[in-house]
């Protein structure tokens, strides 16, 4: 309809012709490929395994969607969205009808993935209630996945601990140096990566002329009506030296007052173009549709309260002129003041990105991450996609260039400016949605990135690092509480213990000063308007001694636990609409 509208019915007349020579050169001898009765391409597909012929239609989609379309003069992209169905039993529905009910669920996506059919599976449109697991889960809540997470991790130990020593298996002196050598090696990475964080990288110098580029952002309306319009304005005062638009791809339940300032915004600036994703849930399906939308050959992907600072476009550019394909930016908290919520956060996000990216990048030679202040090479992007099935959806597609052997680089000095969450409650619903994700990609991708044979063996490393240890780490790292009630149980009680064995000293001093020494270094490194505040580096040695570093190894495990029940509910993080820069 897009195409007709804009370059009438001759245009998608010579697009259908295109699109059915692209397909047609991919097909087997025996296929068939063919305009359907509902208007949509089709292809038979005989005497080939449903994971054949997935592979054969993603080929396809990869295929259509790498190919710039010059119609009536016209250069465009376009987005496949693929449903297929096998020839099996097709009593109750046809096959027609199995693939438009699959094509349906794909084109909620706009990934690329062809998405399968199967027994019992109903059209978007006639999707609604709740499953009935989900019920449960909502009656279970917050406090079930605590006292799970509580007994998986600390009272089942404990009761492990005591049956094996009554079994006369004492296995608690093997567990104990276990504990302390991955705490050994833990503190250990975290102070190589604040040592390598310290040197400084810039991108070179660019003399040619800069590309066109694109700044897409990601909006849930209803959420983040209150702050759209200071974002779209602070994207509007981009000095990018190229051809720049920016693109506000969103998805509303209703129609809003915002969306009339919107559309004035649009005719007041032509670089600016609002779209309203119908039949949207997700920010990995904005993202994709906006993808669709541009010819750009550099895309920027923000969140909707993000202010990218006027140079960003131009700084990023560099970089993949360099030879990356993904650059990841510092994103910088700017409500920092509002609470001691965000205050912890503003100071913990230094330590991911002044620190923490920039140190482990180094370290194990790749960085990770392009989905907020995230710039792509435009046509990588419109390959890989984002899915709208996993909760991280940006880690995700980092991991999927990573294990094909693309770049991705992390620059500190590539500002842009975000909203933390001001209360415990939506930092609790973010991060636990963190958690869950990183989980869902660690178990997705550790063994994909293992057997790539475009990673290194120290990539690979890397790897094992940043998901498998990440993921295991929480688990071990309060395994010390059982094994002291264990050995308070087998001694008499705590006053028997002897606490000042020299090992357990020196482990403990060695990894309670790597907090101490990440805030030091974040204070260093951070940004000025961060490090101005000296006292909240100060509030954050103090809370994560007390409470914050247990509070986020208690996200973690709950993140498991909740996964592995098959919660998957995904709350937004709600934005406060009295918030200002600081």
């Amino acid at each position: 309809d897009a195409v007709r509208e804009r370059l009438g019915s001759r245009g998608v007349t010579q697009l259908w012709r295109e699109l059915s020579d692209t397909v047609g050169a991919m097909a087997g001898p025996i296929d068939v490929v063919g305009k359907a009765a509902d208007g949509s391409l089709a292809i038979v597909i005989p005497e080939a395994a449903v994971a054949e012929a997935r592979h054969q239609l993603w080929e396809v989609g990869q295929a259509i969607t790498a190919r710039t379309f010059v119609i009536e003069g016209e250069s465009l992209h376009v987005t496949p969205m693929i449903g297929f169905a096998p020839f099996d039993d097709i009593s109750g529905t046809t096959l027609s009808q199995r693939v438009a009910t699959a094509l349906s669920h794909a084109a909620t996506h706009l990934d690329l993935e062809p998405f399968r059919w199967v027994s019992g599976l109903e059209p978007v449109a006639a999707l609604g209630a709740k499953p009935s697991s989900w019920v449960w889960q909502d009656l279970l809540g917050l406090p079930a996945q605590l006292g799970l997470s509580v007994l998986l991790a600390l009272v089942v130990p404990f009761f492990v601990y005591v049956a094996a020593y009554n079994s006369g298996h004492d296995i608690v002196p093997a567990m104990y140096f276990l504990v302390l050598a991955g705490l050994l090696v833990t503190a250990t990475l975290i102070w190589i990566e604040c040592f390598m964080a310290m040197k400084r990288s810039d991108p070179p110098e660019f003399n040619g002329n800069y590309p066109a580029a694109v700044g897409i952002i990601a909006a849930y309306l209803p959420n983040e009506a209150a702050t759209i319009v200071e974002t779209i304005s602070a994207f509007l005062a981009s000095d990018y030296p190229g051809p720049y638009e920016v693109i506000l791809a969103y998805n509303t339940s209703r129609s809003l007052p915002v969306e009339s300032t919107l559309r004035r915004m649009a005719r007041k600036d032509p670089r600016f173009r609002p779209i309203r994703v119908r039949g949207s849930t997700s920010k990995a399906q904005n993202v994709n549709y906006a993808v669709g939308q541009t010819r750009a050959e550099m895309i920027g992907v923000f969140d909707a309260d993000h202010h990218p600072e006027p140079g960003s476009f131009a700084r990023a550019w560099r970089w993949l002129a360099a030879g990356n394909d993904v650059v990841q930016g510092h994103c910088l908290i700017r409500n920092g003041s509002e609470s001691w919520v965000s205050r912890t956060a503003a100071v913990e996000f230094e330590l991911m990105y002044a620190v923490s990216h920039p140190g482990r990048a180094r370290l194990h030679g790749f960085g990770l991450f392009g989905g907020s202040n995230g710039f792509w090479r435009a046509h990588l992007l419109r390959q890989t996609r984002m899915h709208g099935f996993m909760l991280t959806e940006d880690i995700d597609s980092s991991m999927r260039v990573i294990e094909t052997g693309g770049k991705i680089v992390s620059d500190p000095f590539l500002i842009s400016r975000e909203l933390a969450p001001t209360t415990l409650q939506a930092l609790w619903n973010q991060r636990l949605r963190w958690a869950q994700g990183w989980f869902e990609v660690s178990i997705r991708h550790t063994w994909k990135a293992l057997v790539s044979t475009h990673l290194t063996r120290r990539q690979k490393l890397g790897v094992l690092h940043l998901m498998s240890w990440r993921e295991l780490y929480p688990w071990l790292s309060v395994q010390m509480y059982p094994i002291i009630a264990f050995w308070a149980w087998r001694l008499g009680g705590p006053q028997r213990i002897h606490w000042l064995v020299p090992i357990f000293v020196l482990t403990t001093v060695f990894t309670v000063g790597t907090g101490p020494t990440q805030a030091l270094v974040a204070y260093l490194l951070a940004h000025p308007d961060v490090r101005a505040h000296r006292g909240w580096f100060w509030w954050y040695m103090g809370v994560s001694v007390v409470f914050y570093t247990s509070f986020r190894n208690l996200i973690a495990v709950v993140g498991q636990a909740k996964h592995m029940r098959g919660d998957r509910q995904w709350k937004v993080t709600p934005r406060s609409p009295g918030v200002g820069s600081t």
